[in-house]
């Protein structure tokens, strides 16, 4: 997949950019004094270690090529899809289940402060896109677009995860 083909919807130049540079410059400074450790285990080094990295449960291979829910048996679509009839949404896929560990990494992103976590991150879902299951998904990529989110938490919050994780896949 091309860096051309992987675009990222952003707000106008200049309106994040000032509050992302500081943060950029003040994370880098932090790691200097405080080099990172491991979010799951606190080994240091990386913020989410190789180790740690491959307890992540992968999607099998038994989903629905629409809604991309996990169902017993390998078939096209759930009976859900094939029940709801034609849907404007052609396909959804999950890099890896919503489960530990991973599951506790998109909750320190969103709840806990922990924005470094979204360049880790987007290295694991740059590596499942690089995995053969997605050939056929790779190059039917036009966009990423991250998921709105609401102003008053953005305010709370102090960053869209989904737009940071987004931003980090693209420079990938």
């Amino acid at each position: 997949m091309s860096t051309q083909a992987m675009r990222v919807a952003s707000p106008p130049a200049g309106a994040t950019s000032l509050r992302n540079r500081v943060r950029t410059m003040l994370a880098a400074g932090v790691d200097l004094l405080f080099p990172p450790a491991c979010a799951t285990c606190g080994k240091g080094g990386n913020r989410i270690c190789p180790s740690c990295a491959q307890l992540v449960t992968p999607v099998p291979d038994t989903i629905c090529m629409q809604c991309g829910r996990v169902q017993a048996t390998r078939r096209a679509t759930c009976a859900q899809c094939q029940a709801a009839g034609p849907s404007p949404l052609q396909r959804v896929r999950a890099a890896a289940l919503h489960t530990t560990p991973l599951r506790e990494w998109i909750h320190l992103l969103k709840y806990e402060d922990r924005p470094d976590l979204a360049p880790d991150l987007a290295r694991y879902l740059a590596a499942a896109l690089a995995l053969p299951d997605w050939d056929g998904m790779r190059q039917s990529i036009d966009a990423v677009v991250p998921v709105a989110l609401h102003a008053q938490r953005r305010r709370e919050r102090g960053y869209n995860q989904s737009e940071l994780l987004a931003a980090a896949l693209c420079r990938r």
